[in-house]
């Protein structure tokens, strides 16, 4: 993936607009957002869990 300065201008004015419509305005962060949740769900302070769907994608889902 180009970074935000390799891109083309049409590409500029698309990523806006993509990031616009996720309703926290901005992209999920790899290291920031989804590892947390990965650490939490592989240790110890997860064991209670079972059979749940954790979805991490910046509220996108409830989205209509």
């Amino acid at each position: 993936m180009k970074s935000y300065f390799q891109m083309t201008p049409e590409e500029r004015e698309e990523y806006k607009k993509q990031v616009m419509l996720n309703p926290m305005h901005r992209f999920g962060d790899p290291e920031g957002d989804i590892a947390p949740v990965v650490a939490f769900l592989a240790g110890p302070d997860s064991c209670y869990y079972s059979g749940q769907s954790v979805i991490v994608d910046g509220a996108n889902s409830i989205m209509p």
